[in-house]
This record gives structure tokens, sequence and C-alpha cells, in this order.
């Protein structure tokens, strides 16, 4: 799962121009694509060993396990979305308000999604950070 990271004020321009964050997922959904061969090459290697693929990305296609749109052809030049929805991209909005920095993480391939975890701070947080601070 690809994160973008984009700081406040490349945030504010998409705004000021209409972008929302839903169409901003769109646009890179609709661009970010890759020959359908780099990604049958890329699962290879991922598991190691060339005869452990017997499916193609077609093969995947037709057995409902992927979107019609990776199968449009059979080249395997044929430029595929690197997602299956825009809805698989993290877009976040950090970093400082004046710098104008886009960030790009790939997914984590064979590992699987981002996840998140609730971090619970000590019930005496503000004290400890105001003695930490004195330090």
């Amino acid at each position: 799962m690809p994160h973008v990271v984009i700081t406040p004020c490349i945030a504010e321009v998409l705004a000021k121009a209409g972008y929302s964050k839903k169409d901003v997922k769109r646009s890179l959904y609709e661009r970010a694509r890759l020959p359908a061969s780099h990604i049958e090459q890329d699962w290879q290697w991922q598991l190691r060993s060339p005869f452990l693929l017997k499916q193609t990305i077609c093969d995947l296609v037709k057995a409902g396990k992927l979107p019609k749109q990776f199968c449009e052809s059979t080249d395997p030049n044929r430029l595929i979305p690197i997602v299956c929805s825009p809805d698989d991209i993290v877009l976040t909005v950090s970093g400082d308000p004046l710098r104008n920095n886009v960030y790009t993480f790939v997914s984590n391939g064979p590992l699987g999604y981002t996840t998140s975890k609730k971090i619970k701070l000590p019930v005496k947080w503000k004290q400890l950070l105001k003695k930490a601070k004195e330090k």
C-alpha cells in the first residue's frame, strides 16, 4: 500500500484548486502505472523462484482476484495500476507548513498492508514531560 505524505502548503494549493483528498488519490491511481512484466518479475523475485509463479496477472483477473483493468490486453508492456483502487493509496498531510515537500513510501510487498496501533501515554505524562524538559 503506497503512502504519500504532502506538506500543508501543497495540500493548501491543491485544496484552493478544488481538489479533495479523494480527487488526489484518484489522480495518483490513474497515473501511477507500471508495466505488467515488471510486476510479474517482482512477484518472481519475492517468491525467490521463477518456477513458483504459475499465474499471470491475467490469470488472476480471470479468477476474480484482480480488477478487469489489469488485463485489458496480454501485452507484457501494458501499463497497469500499482494498486487495485484509489482507496489503496494512503494520503497524509504532515510536516513543516512552510516547505513544499512530497514523500512517497512504497508498499511492504509480501509483508502486507500498513497497520496502526494506539499509543497509550502514562497517566502522569504531562508531569513526566515537564520534568524531562527541566533537565
